[in-house]
């Protein structure tokens, strides 16, 4: 067997999964884990499949017909799926404070900075309650390096504005 992450984009629309589920099925494969949202009138997702390793090129080449309809464009590309060391700490990390332009940038280099891996991030606004700014949050789980906790995490995400506020939660 062989282990492909599929990302997919397109217009939304339904049956955008049913179709590339079904050229999974096809041949052989067996949908593990996904992602996949609709933003803005796009639909897009990650995928990751395995399938028959005699079957791989075949199944490359049956995705081309989803790009030729117009439905998706999927790029596919071949996964190494190993397990985290079992030193590496998992935690949720949640922050919110006034929206502002680099936000997310200012955020994701805080965790670079510690070495922390995103293994989930989302990100939304919405209005605030009391407040003409929206507010931005993040619904993150990270990966810690081996001698970093969540009080590392949540102290060099404080410091980032007086406004955030920042919960770290240990599974």
């Amino acid at each position: 067997m062989e282990s492909f992450v599929l990302s997919m984009i397109g217009a939304d629309r339904a049956g955008l999964v049913e179709a590339l589920a079904e050229v999974v099925a096809d041949h052989g494969g067996s949908w593990e884990r996904s992602q996949v949202t609709e933003m803005a009138g796009v639909f897009a997702g990650v995928v990751l499949v395995r399938l028959p390793a005699e079957r791989s090129e075949d199944f490359r080449g049956a995705l081309e017909p989803l790009h030729d309809r117009g439905l998706l464009d999927v790029t596919v590309r071949p996964a190494t799926v190993e397990d985290p060391p079992r030193s590496a700490l998992t935690v949720r990390v949640e922050v919110v404070g006034a929206d502002r332009p680099g936000i997310v940038h200012d955020v994701s280099r805080r965790l670079a900075s510690l070495g922390v891996g995103i293994v989930d991030l989302r990100t939304w606004t919405e209005p605030a309650a009391m407040a003409e700014t929206p507010l931005f949050k993040v619904a993150a789980v990270v990966r810690l390096p081996e001698g970093t906790d969540g009080h590392d995490v949540t102290a060099a995400l404080e410091d980032l504005s007086g406004d955030l506020m920042v919960d770290v939660v240990v599974d």
